[in-house]
């Protein structure tokens, strides 16, 4: 994974507050997603969308088979091994650990350019 982000030398990060609810992550994605294919319609190819933690967009994953949504799945930045809060900080946002189900909720996205 080391190679593959060193082969990027831009990357825009996203940030958005909410409170709770599956469809705000979803729209989130959505967004980092659409961002992602315009980059790639505009000449860069090699855009690459990540998003954090795992991800919403069913109730319940079908784990067994083709993922329904196998269009719009991305690896999350942790999982590419990359410290969500660090870079956050690094761009001046402050993201904490959440405590309670009523905190109010932080999602980043990444989307590397080259």
């Amino acid at each position: 994974m080391r190679l593959v982000l060193d082969s990027y030398t831009h990357a825009i990060l996203l940030h958005r507050n909410w409170r709770s609810g599956r469809r705000d992550v979803t729209e989130f994605h959505d967004a980092l997603l659409d961002l992602e294919f315009t980059l790639f319609f505009d000449g860069y190819h090699k855009a690459l969308g990540m998003g954090t933690g795992p991800c919403k967009r069913c109730e319940k994953c079908n784990v067994s088979g083709v993922c329904v949504h196998g269009d719009k799945k991305r690896p999350s930045m942790e999982a590419c091994g990359i410290d969500v809060f660090q870079t956050a900080q690094r761009q001046g946002l402050s993201l904490r650990v959440l405590t309670g189900m009523d905190d109010e909720r932080h999602s980043c996205g990444l989307v590397l350019v080259e």
